[in-house]
């Protein structure tokens, strides 16, 4: 509701989902609150070069592997009005009749991210074949790929944030150091945009009304200065979140713990794909069968973030 909005809520903004049970809204009730960001186009201010690649057949979800999107269900607790569920497990050798969706031992893992690739792999983005790769209706050729270490600028001007909120955009943004997935491609490895804030600009409207030389009420914040203010804010935000949530720091959260897993460099170096049934990508592309084998025998879950991957699996079920 709108007076329980939360910090995301409150700074991009909040449209109120239709009310089924009592057939709408009433007119008199507030509905949406205006997101205080605008962002402006990324300039391309350092260029490295670019490439056309022939992609991979791109995966689709796959609804009926249950295994994927379900966790087994452990202790619940109510904490602040947030369901926090601990002790969840990956259904990993659980047989089909334990992986529905409808089951009430079963919860959802969660939003779907994809892994930030260490390095460009093109053995992995592309589909075997000669010239580049096969061409056909089921997959891309992308043209103007920029190549690693370009570099785009654009601003973001916001409006009336509180410093919880202001320490929250911060952090987000650079997200200590890891990655940021945008674009086409994020599964074979593309996309992956690391963002570095160069220069803060705060606007005191008191002080502007109060002093009647050009320009005042402006501070410009930039190297060291810059950095002082950014980490201070961002760790009023730190702490307001470890607060809330009982844990005696930012870094101890679990959703905190798997998503600088998933967006930072790799600890492990091996090659990140689909599961597939061969050790090398097919140039068939039929990594469907890899699906087929696990659900006749051997009933592999997705694993949590930061552990091994996958086996690969042939149609038959067997270990490759």
């Amino acid at each position: 509701s709108f007076d329980k909005l939360c910090p995301a809520c409150r700074v991009f903004g909040w449209v109120k989902g239709q009310d089924k049970q009592s057939g709408g809204q009433s007119t008199q009730e507030i509905v949406a609150y205006r997101g205080r960001l605008q962002f402006s186009h990324g300039i391309k201010t350092k260029e490295n070069g670019s490439f056309n690649q022939t992609l991979d057949i791109l995966g689709a979800p796959k609804p009926t592997t249950g295994r994927f999107y379900l966790l087994k269900k452990a202790e619940k607790k109510e904490l602040d009005g947030a369901r926090v569920l601990n002790g969840a497990k990956v259904l990993d050798g659980a047989n089909e009749s334990d992986c529905r969706y409808d089951s009430d031992n079963n919860i959802l893992r969660g939003r779907k991210y994809y892994l930030h690739h260490s390095s460009f792999n093109e053995q992995e983005s592309v589909r075997p074949g000669d010239n580049g790769g096969i061409r056909e209706r089921q997959n891309r050729t992308v043209k103007g790929i920029q190549k690693a270490r370009t570099q785009f600028e654009f601003t973001i001007d916001f409006n009336n944030l509180a410093d919880v909120e202001l320490g929250a955009l911060l952090w987000s943004l650079q997200l200590d150091g890891g990655f940021h997935r945008l674009g086409y491609a994020k599964p074979l490895g593309f996309g992956s945009v690391q963002i570095e804030i160069s220069s803060i600009e705060l606007f005191n409207p008191q002080a502007r009304y109060e002093t009647p030389r050009s320009g005042a009420g402006w501070s410009d914040y930039t190297g060291q200065e810059m950095k002082r203010l950014k980490d201070g804010l961002a760790s009023v935000f730190k702490s307001t979140i470890s607060k809330a949530y009982n844990a005696s720091l930012f870094d101890d959260l679990v959703n905190i713990k798997d998503l600088k897993t998933i967006l930072n460099e790799p600890k492990i170096n091996l090659p990140i794909h689909y599961p597939r049934p061969s050790i090398k990508p097919s140039k068939d592309g039929r990594n469907y069968e890899w699906f087929m084998g696990n659900k006749r025998r051997v009933y592999k879950a997705l694993p949590l973030p930061g552990k091994n991957g996958l086996p690969i699996i042939d149609k038959d079920g067997n270990l490759v």
